[in-house]
């Protein structure tokens, strides 16, 4: 599956966009992210060990089959939310997104900024939005991407396949 990748500045400008193919990703990652996926529900919070980072914590919400937002923290730093659509629902991809957007203009208003509003301007479906709320070292937050990417592919992957199991 291509899922339409962009990257989310704090003050809400899209950086950069590219697009990936799931069946490239390492697929290790992927099914062990959708088996946290499948055993822990729409909520929670879990730490996830991460090779030559320690552990990331990982706080997941999904309300809807169609959309879920995922933070990685690293040590007490928030370092990104994902906000993943997959174009299920519309309406609820909508939601989510706004909801995203949100917390960008509190960050915004926090740092007297005027947010912009790329994230809303994302139309492509399937896609995955990351917003970079921190700078961290280099190494980690290459890591960190790699993690982000293949968890993407796993809410993706696993919203299609509950969606073609619900028809």
């Amino acid at each position: 599956m291509t899922i339409h990748g962009f990257t989310i500045s704090a003050f809400g400008h899209c950086a950069s966009k590219q697009n990936f193919d799931s069946s490239k990703l390492a697929r290790n990652a992927v099914t062990y992210l959708m088996s946290v996926l499948d055993s822990h529900g729409g909520n929670f919070n879990l730490k996830l060990p991460m090779k030559g980072v320690g552990e990331v914590e990982l706080q997941w919400t999904s309300e809807h089959l169609s959309w879920a937002m995922a933070s990685f923290i690293n040590k007490d730093q928030l370092l990104s939310t994902l906000v993943m659509v997959s174009g299920i629902n519309l309406e609820a991809d909508q939601h989510a997104l706004e909801m995203a957007q949100a917390a960008l203009e509190d960050v915004c208003k926090a740092a007297g900024e005027q947010p912009q509003d790329d994230l809303m301007q994302i139309a492509e479906r399937p896609s995955v939005a990351t917003i970079r709320w921190a700078t961290s070292d280099r190494r980690t937050l290459d890591l960190i991407t790699d993690m982000e990417t293949c968890l993407a592919a796993a809410f993706l992957e696993r919203a299609f396949d509950a969606g073609s199991r619900a028809l």
